[in-house]
């Protein structure tokens, strides 16, 4: 039974407001942050159908993001995540995504059995690598796909 949920945030929580950019959201954010007058606002958007739905799950699952950068850790980011998220792991403190002990020392740091925790990453190689260490894995590609699979995991309880 699946006891914790762990989100990529890149996109899959954050999302570019272009839709055709193909570059990562980290990359970005660091080269606009020194631009005057920047707001992660104009060029970044977090994916409210999902928290909004994830607010739902709060009483039910663990929630926890695992990332590859620090945008998460923009104030006005990390105000709404700190609501929804138990944690926030980061490729620097855990290790690459690609590896799958970095996901047996989360569910160690997390106390909980691989095969109890719920992976969800837009990138097939992330998801392998989870499901190598035992987890079970959604590849996100969209909310509606996402949803009817969450859904599935909700009814299951």
């Amino acid at each position: 039974m699946i006891k914790t949920i762990l989100f990529d945030f890149s996109r899959v929580i954050l999302l570019p407001k272009d839709e055709n950019y193909l570059g990562g959201l980290n990359d970005l954010h660091k080269k606009l942050k020194s631009a005057l007058g920047y707001s992660l606002i104009d060029y970044l958007y977090l994916n409210e159908p999902l928290l909004k739905k994830l607010k739902n799950f709060k009483d039910k699952f663990n929630l926890c993001i695992f990332t590859t950068g620090t945008i998460q850790n923009e104030k006005p980011l990390r105000e709404i995540l700190d609501k929804i998220f138990l944690d926030i792991f980061t490729v620097s403190n855990i290790g690459p995504k690609t590896d799958p002990n970095s996901y047996l020392k989360i569910a160690g740091i997390i106390n909980a059995p691989p095969e109890e925790i719920l992976f969800i990453d837009d990138q097939l190689k992330n998801t392998k690598a989870a499901k190598e260490a035992g987890l079970q894995t959604i590849h996100f590609q969209s909310n509606d796909q996402l949803f009817k699979d969450l859904d599935l995991l909700d009814d299951g309880i």
